[in-house]
């Protein structure tokens, strides 16, 4: 080693753990406690300032030494960090991330990692922007690209479609639509399917019409109930449950007498706690009293019919 004189000196092993300029501000040190020291971490100084860290297991700090990261590569001033490496979770977050390498900005505490899983063959990216330490995997949103399955998540590590959102879904300024568009629906996993505004506009509109000539119990899928009677014994219509139909949905019925005169045409709640404006069956029988009554009934959704026109 070179004196900064004249002489060049020998290196042994009991001196050989730094080498430093004449004013001793840029150098290396292999063991920065000096003999006796065993932290196996080479550091680089220049002008008084330590400036490069490679550790013990081969990862190197360029700016600040952050070995809570245990990134392989990184690159960081007094804010702001570049990395590649990992940003594994605890074992107990379940936004784990633990064998995926990754490339990462932080600023702060705030992330953006760029994650590429460390399974053979299973072709996963992850894009994660949120908080800039590891242990805090679970405060961050995720991108998850899958190309082999052709797959995008967002907020889902493993998407099951071409695009899996885990949340709510907000699309601004969207343009006016026509009337040959087609609505998105949404089935009871969220899978997204489109129906066409004639179709649906075509299923309200139409009602669902039915003759009876006996006691009938109604169905939800009922519009309009025609009772034509045959004989002279009184007919029952039984309502569905007010809670089998949408809140607001709408029944009508109608009396038409045809060979006979029935006793009555009495309506009746579907059980016992449902109610027809207010009232349930023990204390109240509604009737189409003569020929050519009509009456139209309207659900609550819930337990309740009321009559809307008589």
């Amino acid at each position: 080693m070179w004196d900064g004189v004249s002489i060049w000196q020998p290196i042994n092993a009991s001196t050989a753990y730094s080498l430093w300029d004449l004013d001793r501000d840029t150098g290396v040190q292999v063991e920065e406690g000096g003999p006796g020291t065993d932290e196996d971490i080479i550091r680089f100084d220049t002008d008084g300032t330590q400036r490069m860290v490679i550790d013990s297991i081969g990862g190197t700090y360029i700016g600040l030494y952050s070995p809570a990261f245990s990134q392989r590569l990184s690159v960081k001033d007094s804010d702001n960090v570049y990395g590649i490496g990992s940003i594994n979770a605890t074992n107990s977050d379940p936004n784990n991330y633990i064998n995926l390498s990754t490339f990462s900005v932080r600023n702060v505490n705030n992330g953006l990692h760029f994650l590429v899983s460390g399974t053979t063959n299973q072709r996963k990216t992850v894009i994660q922007a949120g908080h800039g330490h590891p242990n805090y995997a679970s405060r961050a949103g995720t991108i998850s690209l899958n190309p082999f399955g052709g797959r995008v998540g967002i907020g889902v590590l493993d998407p099951l479609a071409p695009l899996d959102v885990n949340g709510r879904v907000r699309i601004r300024n969207l343009p006016d639509g026509a009337v040959t568009d087609s609505i998105v629906t949404a089935n009871v996993d969220g899978d997204l399917r489109k129906q066409s505004i004639t179709d649906i506009v075509a299923s309200v509109s139409a009602t669902s019409f039915r003759t009876v000539t006996t006691n009938t119990t109604l169905t939800s899928t009922d519009g309009t109930v025609v009772v034509r009677a045959v004989a002279t014994t009184a007919i029952t219509l039984t309502l569905p449950l007010a809670s089998d139909l949408p809140q607001g949905g709408c029944l009508t019925l109608k009396r038409l007498d045809d060979t006979a005169t029935p006793a009555a045409v009495n309506i009746v709640a579907g059980n016992a706690t449902n109610t027809i404006d207010g009232n349930t069956n023990a204390a109240y029988t509604t009737q189409l009293a003569t020929n050519a009554a009509k009456m139209t009934l309207q659900s609550d959704g819930v337990s309740a019919w009321y009559i809307i026109s008589q």
